[in-house]
């Protein structure tokens, strides 16, 4: 989906989600701040990283890189 439409916030999105489950916290960082740049609707980007940082999981890595791309975005 990125090859065909690199701007697309949601692709970003799950690709996060998916390299964060296979441990990579830069990769995922890196995924989540683009999701939150390329999102048409920022607030509910925002909200996503809000709720990965606050709700408990047993992921640490989606947890990880929603606080560095949360950190990095200035949020």
């Amino acid at each position: 989906a990125l090859r065909i439409k690199p701007n697309r916030g949601s692709s970003w999105h799950n690709l996060g989600i998916s390299v964060a489950f296979l441990g990579d916290v830069d990769w995922a960082t890196e995924c989540f701040v683009n999701y939150y740049n390329y999102s048409s609707r920022k607030h509910i980007a925002k909200k996503q990283l809000e709720d990965w940082i606050s709700e408990p999981t047993n992921q640490p890595e989606l947890i990880q890189a929603a606080k560095n791309a949360y950190h990095i975005l200035g949020l």
